[in-house]
């Protein structure tokens, strides 16, 4: 399914799409579906590894946090996975004791800064597609469904 949409785009974006593109004048459309392939491409290749209940404190961490500026909240990955440890009662579901939590910190701490926007990304990603269930009725069925919907597994 396509949609014609009316965007603004940066300079860095328009030069982008101009990297993308193989004649002279620029087909916006197609270079920035080409973008979308090659960001999908990153996303898959360079998703870090963590266990489900890992991915599920860094969703608990990220609720409700927005993704405006990707280098402030790059740069803040690791201290709200922290302070979501030291004070949400859910992530301390997912991740019970100072052990997990440290093992957890510290994978963050050694992700680069490609790796840490794809957690952003996914986050983003399971926390929009689950924002209109009940939590109390979110299921793991469901939630595998979620997640293979928005590319987030295979």
């Amino acid at each position: 399914m396509s949609a014609k949409k009316s965007v603004s785009l940066t300079d860095e974006t328009m030069e982008i799409c101009k990297g993308l593109s193989v004649e002279d004048e620029i087909i916006w459309s197609l270079a920035i579906n080409t973008m979308s392939k090659y960001f999908q491409l990153f996303v898959n290749e360079l998703t870090p590894h963590f266990t489900k209940q890992e991915w599920n404190g860094i969703y608990c961490a990220l609720s409700g946090k927005k993704l405006s500026m990707l280098e402030k909240e790059i740069n803040e990955l690791v201290d709200n996975v922290m302070y979501a440890c030291q004070h949400d009662l859910t992530f301390k579901n997912f991740i019970p004791n100072t052990q997990e939590a440290q093992a957890l910190f510290e994978k963050l701490s050694l992700l680069s800064d490609a790796q840490k926007a794809i957690v952003l990304y996914k986050a983003n990603t399971f926390l929009r597609a689950t924002s209109s269930f009940d939590e109390a009725h979110l299921d793991e069925s469901d939630e595998i469904e979620i997640l293979k919907r928005y590319g987030l597994i295979s």
